[in-house]
């Protein structure tokens, strides 16, 4: 048993934080607080619109700004991260997230004593309806569920997926199976990448002892709705287009055309009901996210090739 009681409140010299900013800039003073002294941070801005890229260097020194030229989704963001990182270790960190120094050694000191180990993720706490924070459970067993169906980590947990929210993974494990796909351009794509380490032989770990705060959405919002984080989110057509989307990519990938063209005829014509319905009942915002994700699901393709790299 690895012991993760007397870790270290120093960051650690051999993690660079990653970083993917899109219209991020209400994120930045908490990311200023808790990374203000991790000596390696790497920042890819999306083409964001709020200048966010300048002010997070502002409010970070160290950190390295990657300006992309257009928005290419959140893997691929974070691939062009990985091609700059020098260190073996990478704290893959969502905007809206935060972690200390404490838990991020915590993390550390298992991918140091596993050499199978790919990733160790912390437990992932989101804001309640109380200003308070409850844990998620953002791991789970099923690869192909969006909502968890594993109960909360007691104790350190290998499991199958562990949301990318926060991910301290090694370098080496995500370079080995060419990081993430870039044709998923939000939501799933940590699914397909945990699917394909495990398939590669590496593992996945959750360490409850080590915690990270999540503001559950705020990094693929907008910059007025991330500074309210404890707000009920608006249902948001492009969130649930690009989930109908990547859930059927990730069933063509990993359970083949026919069951990803199943999944797609049913997505498309329960979504289409779905929005019907509600329009008739007078529920706008429910039919516009439900008839986006139907679209989403409609153009998704259902014969890929394996990932090998941009």
């Amino acid at each position: 048993m690895i012991s993760v009681s007397g870790s270290s409140a120093d960051w650690p010299q051999d993690i660079t934080v990653l970083l993917v900013l899109f219209n991020s800039a209400a994120c930045v003073p908490a990311l200023a607080e808790c990374l203000a002294d991790a000596p390696q941070v790497i920042a890819v801005d999306n083409a964001s619109a709020d200048d966010c890229a300048a002010h997070l260097k502002a409010a970070l020194p160290q950190a390295q700004v990657v300006r992309l030229e257009q928005n290419v989704g959140f893997g691929a963001g974070n691939n062009a991260g990985l091609a700059r990182l020098s260190t073996p270790y990478a704290l893959l960190l969502n905007p809206d997230c935060s972690i200390t120094a404490a838990d991020v050694q915590r993390l550390r000191a298992w991918l140091l004593a596993e050499a199978q180990l790919a990733i160790a993720a912390p437990l992932i706490l989101n804001p309640d309806s109380n200003g308070g924070w409850r844990p998620e459970a953002g791991h789970h067993m099923n690869e192909f569920a969006w909502k968890p169906r594993t109960a909360l980590a007691e104790g350190p947990l290998c499991t199958d997926f562990a949301t990318a929210a926060c991910w301290l993974a090694r370098t080496d494990a995500l370079r080995a199976v060419h990081g993430f796909d870039e044709r998923f351009f939000l939501y799933y794509e940590d699914n397909d990448l945990c699917l394909r380490l495990r398939k590669a032989g590496w593992s996945i770990l959750v360490e409850p002892a080590a915690q990270a705060f999540h503001l559950n959405g705020a990094s693929s919002r907008d910059a007025a709705a991330a500074a309210q984080p404890a707000a009920p989110q608006t249902p948001s057509p492009l969130r649930a287009f690009h989930t109908g989307r990547s859930r059927v990519l990730l069933y063509a990938l990993h359970a083949g055309p026919a069951a990803a063209l199943s999944l797609q005829r049913s997505e498309v014509w329960r979504r289409r009901i779905n929005g019907w319905l509600y329009r008739l009942t007078g529920r706008g915002a429910k039919a516009a996210q439900s008839l986006a994700r139907a679209r989403g699901a409609a153009q998704a393709a259902v014969k890929l090739a394996p990932w090998r790299g941009g």
